[in-house]
Parts: C-alpha cells; structure tokens; sequence
C-alpha cells in the first residue's frame, strides 16, 4: 500500500510529518488567497503540455523527497511579459557580502548584460540568479525533465474567482429600504 494512500502510517507528502515549521502546502494557500489568488492542481496523469496556462500569473513546483529524511523543496516559475535586461554579475560577487566590496566597484555599473525576450523564468531559491527558460515549448521541456527524474507536483496560481467573497460583502452591506 502506498504510504499516501493511508494505512496506520498518515502521510502527507506536502507537510511536515512532525507538525512544524512551515512545510505546509496550506501556509502557501492561505498567502495567495489574501493577495487574491488561487492555487490550481495539475494533474500527473495529464502531460504538463495541456495545462492552460492562459489565466496563470505563475507556477508553483513541488519536488519531493526521495529519501525519507530529506525534505522537498518549492520553487516559482514566473511569466514575465516583456523584454528584460539582466545583468550579468560576476562569479567573484556572488555570495559575497556587498560591504566587501570597494566603493569604487559598488558605484561602477559596467556588467555585461543578457537581454531576454517575453517568456518563463525559473525563481530557485537554489540557482545563482533567476534562470530565464523561455517559451511553452522550452518550459514543457523542463517540467519533463524534473518529473523524470523526481516525484514532482506543479500548481498553477491563478487569479481568484472565489464569488463568496463579493457575494458576503454584498450581504453585509446595510439594506437601504427598513420597514417600519
């Protein structure tokens, strides 16, 4: 039996077994609901190629762990709908403290500089700097590597269409006709 189909061991591969710490898929949730956002499940068993991604603002992965006591790691892709320049920052300042530097080389603003036509950029937390992966084609390519090689999860964020919450403002509005 799968551990995540039940059994005597409960276990839920989106939140921290021991109840701390901010491993919960819910903590994520609850943030992008208060920015107006909801978060949509792929489904595994359809290729990533025919989610829509007409509506999504951004993409939430999930890896899991592939090893009991390691734990999963979430990273953000995000669409950006413009050109972008980005500089290139040399591997010396990378991990370095900025006081370390001279002021002479923290005024000077000479780096070389990529710059990137509208499409899909990695967030890792664990890259040097956002990784820019370009268009569906390329970012379907990617999320297919990872799921190859890793028990993956990918969520779409997409703006909110929760119609409770205008409609519970629209029922505690005061009534503007009171009968006597």
């Amino acid at each position: 039996m799968h551990p995540e189909q039940g059994g005597w061991l409960k276990f839920n591969s989106h939140k921290n077994f021991l109840g701390f710490g901010y491993y919960d898929i819910n903590v994520i949730i609850a943030a992008l609901n208060e920015k107006g956002y909801d978060l949509l499940w792929h489904d595994k068993r359809t290729g990533i190629e025919e989610a829509d991604l007409s509506n999504c603002v951004g993409i939430i992965v999930h890896i899991q762990p592939d090893w009991f006591f390691r734990r999963g790691h979430w990273f953000a892709i995000k669409y950006i709908d413009k050109d972008l320049t980005v500089p290139i920052v040399p591997a010396s300042y990378v991990g370095e403290p900025r006081a370390a530097r001279s002021a002479a080389e923290r005024e000077e603003r000479d780096y070389e500089a990529n710059t990137h036509k509208p499409g899909f950029w990695n967030l890792d937390s664990k890259l040097r700097h956002p990784e820019y992966i370009g268009d569906r084609v390329l970012l379907n390519a990617l999320l297919q590597k990872l799921s190859k090689r890793n028990r993956l999860h990918v969520l779409l964020v997409v703006p909110s269409t929760d119609s409770d919450l205008s409609a519970s403002s629209a029922s505690t509005a005061p009534s503007s006709s009171s009968s006597l």
